[in-house]
């Protein structure tokens, strides 16, 4: 009786505790992830790839005490259907500088709210590795098994009876029951060899940018490869974004304030890719000087988009570049989807308080997300891209410092359809009045503009890497890392990066199948996107697990198989579905 009684006040002691409104303080946990050649720093609702110490958080090569980035935060903004401007945002967490941003946890379904209690407890970075997750699938229905830790304590189900989405961190639902059980096979699904994953909101307090909450969830998974070549000198995070506010969002930028600071940072230059989708930092000659310099022939660091947030339909925009507008294109899990947004406007902004300088409001924000000054007026082709500036024009850009890679002149009205010509190849070199001055710059990349809709969802993955060449000084670096950038996307591209860490595509689309009605009088029906795509094999085996036969399908909206068991007796039996190699036996009951 005294249990039951300790139980119930337990129970009161927490629904209370984890009810009462936000405040919530600044998220503390932070984490390293070093899976290849990179170490690099993550905290909950970020700054990323800031150390907790001295120097920089992206260390490359790791133990070189040599980092390439200070700091990298996730920025949003857009215009609710009020007309309000909304943003969340931060660079260091400074009060002078927006502030706080993000706060740990996930938002309530129905009133975009949370708490203090539920703050401090998703106040964790979870681990989890692809070794782990192979082993686990091998052995969690033998006996004497132990479901290791990070499998067992996987944030796959949401706390539902507070408010919450019921499902959050993602998984493999082995079983189709829509509930996170690794003891019947459930495991976390995620990409890489090793990944991180922590949720946070900017509604757990009053953000220090002076702006209106927006009510949006971010889900965040931070990934490496173990692998040869370029994936041994990146790391990527890919961000889920959910709209949990009860007003669209529109004219959404999702953008990335960078700070980069190679080895050392004083003598460091800033550009842009359009073509590749990337910012990047390179030195200004071939020795990076000082004790915190990588030395002679200094290497080179990007953030790039590897896939972009969706577009939204038919908006009549050419949002990846290719020259085609409202495409849609088939993922690959199959699933048709709107064009990826890639790198929309790219901007760099020196650490003052100039109209060319540091933000600290959220209006700010939202003009650099948008490709403008923090004064408003649009950022111009020339000079430092500032109206009126030495060497600038008056023609309107999107992309500061591009070189020669906007050889369509995107950045500047032009089309594939329609190319226009750049008056002249601007590079931080050639920036401001003849050379640039070698500073330490920081830089916004951002995509959009899109709509999001209450309760929709979004999604993109972006990477920080890293390279550098052999011979050829600052610029040969800087030509490895477009290099680098082309291989990993053609990677993403033809889908081959979803089998790297031997979670393979095949395997993932097997534990995906479902089966309905059950039980079931004649025919029983196999969904899922393995029946759109190539050969598989399903069987039919009886209680002791004999094979009766394989089974010709027929095939209806070209993602499911009728299974006949008319001339089967009434009575149990099991669905096999193969391909590849992987397989999945579901239990069905004839009657």
């Amino acid at each position: 009786m005294k249990q039951i009684v300790l139980l119930s006040l337990l129970t009161m002691w927490l629904s209370d505790a984890w009810a009462q409104p936000a405040p919530c303080n600044p998220a503390a946990s932070r984490t390293t992830l070093e899976t290849n050649n990179v170490r690099a720093h993550y905290l909950v609702g970020g700054p990323h790839l800031s150390s907790p110490g001295f120097g920089g958080g992206f260390e490359v090569p790791k133990g070189s005490g040599k980092s390439s980035f200070n700091v990298m935060s996730f920025w949003i903004g857009g215009i609710d259907a009020v007309g309000s401007l909304k943003v969340a945002a931060q660079t260091y967490r400074q009060a002078s500088t927006l502030g706080t941003g993000f706060w740990a946890g996930p938002l309530t379904v129905d009133s975009a709210t949370t708490s203090a209690g539920f703050c401090n407890f998703h106040d964790q970075i979870r681990r989890i590795t692809a070794a782990e997750v192979r082993n686990h699938r091998s052995n969690f229905a033998n006996a004497g098994y132990q479901v290791p830790t990070n499998i067992a304590n996987w944030p796959g189900n949401g706390d539902a009876v507070f408010g919450y989405d019921p499902n959050l961190a993602p998984y493999a639902d082995v079983n189709s029951n829509g509930i996170y059980d690794p003891a019947q096979g459930d495991y976390p699904q995620f990409l890489g060899d090793e990944a991180l994953w922590m949720v946070y909101n900017d509604r757990g307090n009053t953000p220090g940018s002076g702006s209106i909450p927006i009510g949006i969830e971010v889900q965040e998974t931070v990934f490496a490869f173990n692998r040869p070549g370029p994936f041994q000198n990146v790391q990527f995070m890919e961000y889920k974004i959910i709209n949990r506010a009860s007003l669209r969002l529109d004219s959404v930028f999702y953008g990335h304030f960078v700070d980069p600071a190679l080895g050392n940072p004083n003598d460091d230059f800033i550009g842009c890719d359009v073509t590749r989708g990337m910012g990047f930092v390179y030195n200004t000659d071939d020795d990076d000087e000082g004790f915190d310099g990588y030395g002679v022939q200094p290497p080179a660091a990007g953030l790039a988009v590897f896939r972009g947030p969706y577009s939204d339909f038919n908006d009549g925009i050419d949002n990846n570049l290719n020259g085609q507008t409202d495409e849609l294109i088939p993922g690959c899990d199959l699933q048709q989807r709107t064009e990826s947004m890639t790198m929309w406007n790219f901007m760099s902004f020196i650490n003052d308080g100039s109209p060319i300088g540091s933000p600290t409001n959220f209006q700010h924000v939202y003009h650099y997300l948008s490709g403008r000054w923090k004064d408003g007026q649009r950022m111009v082709f020339g000079g430092d891209g500032y109206p009126g500036s030495q060497g600038s024009t008056n023609i309107p850009a999107r992309y500061q410092f591009p070189g020669n890679s906007d050889v369509n002149g995107y950045g500047i009205g032009g089309s594939l359809a329609n190319p226009v010509s750049a008056p002249f190849n601007w590079t931080g070199i050639s920036g401001i009045t003849g050379p640039n001055v070698p500073a330490g710059r920081r830089f916004v990349m951002s995509m959009g503009p899109g709509t999001l809709l209450p309760g929709a969802v979004n999604s993109y993955i972006v990477g920080a890497l890293w390279a550098r060449a052999t011979s050829g000084g600052a610029q040969g670096s800087l030509t490895a890392l477009r290099n680098a950038k082309t291989q990993i996307q053609q990677a993403f591209d033809n889908c081959s990066l979803y089998g790297f860490n031997g979670l393979s595509a095949s395997q993932m689309l097997i534990d995906q199948v479902r089966l309905y009605p059950n039980p079931a009088s004649e025919i029983v029906w196999l969904e899922g996107e393995l029946f759109s795509r190539g050969s598989h094999t399903v069987s039919i085996l009886d209680v002791r697990g004999k094979l009766l036969r394989k089974v010709a399908v027929s095939h209806l909206a070209g993602n499911k198989a009728a299974v006949d068991l008319s001339d089967l007796e009434d009575g149990l039996y099991f669905i096999q579905v193969s391909q590849d190699g992987f397989s999945k036996t579901l239990k069905v009951l004839k009657r």
